[in-house]
């Protein structure tokens, strides 16, 4: 088997094998992947994620990160994301680093070529934009043109290949699969290596057992996905002799108050391993 000694370009032998058949009517299910998975283990050696955020997708997004690595075990893999979630990627076992985009409103000219070195000096074989938004399908003709992408675009028109809408998890492993690899966890992510050992946190706050966490914000840009009812089944699970504890964000401290129960804040605000 070849070796690459430089990116492929989207015309070459290797991409055409990636190829696969797609229709945007057709659901993530049906696709049809042609790829020659030996290629890809022997040739792909350094691999970029794109997963800005925000946090609920990135904890969904878990599994689909997980059948990356397995489908390319020996690979450098790293990861493009905000700034905000550097923690949770440093802590992620399945990747090797993580490259920084800060995601700055309006053209940055200075911000963007600085990204752009970054990408450049990783020189990416493949890139696997879970993204997917217009911001990345830019960043595929500016940062990475002659690397294999995996995107839920058309790299030539921009359109969205499935326009209808589909539950995140069908999303990525539909995405996945069309690019040949093999998927196992994209739609079951395990995010066991983020849980910290908080049994001190819970003592100090004197929280008996059993007990429910329950968390019931979401960002204050998006109040409309707040469900309405939390109070309703703290005041249930509390009849049920269950302890309700509550552990918010920083936009969250009123709505957590408001509740039946404890508020953990630990030192400050718990952190994301301590949720």
């Amino acid at each position: 088997m070849r070796q690459l000694t430089k990116p492929m370009s989207y015309d070459s032998p290797a991409t055409r094998r990636c190829k696969f058949i797609l229709s945007p009517q057709m659901p993530a299910q049906a696709l049809k992947p042609m790829t020659d998975n030996a290629l890809f283990e022997k040739d792909i050696r350094r691999v970029l994620i794109i997963k800005h955020g925000a946090f609920g997708d990135i904890i969904q997004s878990q599994g689909a990160v997980a059948d990356v690595r397995r489908n390319f075990p020996n690979a450098k893999i790293h990861v493009l994301t905000e700034p905000g979630f550097k923690k949770i990627w440093d802590r992620c076992p399945h990747i090797d680093g993580v490259i920084l985009d800060p995601r700055k409103h309006g053209l940055r000219v200075d911000i963007t070529w600085s990204i752009r070195r970054k990408v450049h000096a990783f020189d990416p074989q493949l890139v696997i934009d879970l993204q997917n938004s217009p911001r990345t399908d830019n960043y595929r003709k500016l940062m990475y043109p002659n690397a294999l992408c995996s995107s839920n675009r058309d790299p030539k028109t921009g359109e969205l290949y499935l326009k209808k809408p589909l539950p995140i998890l069908e999303r990525l492993s539909g995405q996945l699969r069309a690019f040949g690899l093999t998927v196992r966890t994209t739609e079951a992510p395990q995010i066991d290596w983020m849980a910290n050992d908080v049994s001190d946190i819970l003592d100090a706050a004197d929280v008996r057992r059993p007990y429910v966490v329950l968390i019931p914000g979401s960002s204050a840009r998006h109040p409309q996905k707040r469900w309405p009812y939390f109070k309703a089944l703290a005041s249930h699970l509390i009849e049920a002799g269950f302890e309700v504890v509550t552990a918010p964000g920083p936009d969250e401290i009123a709505l957590c108050h408001a509740l039946p129960g404890k508020t953990l804040l630990g030192e400050g605000f718990l952190n994301w391993f301590d949720l």
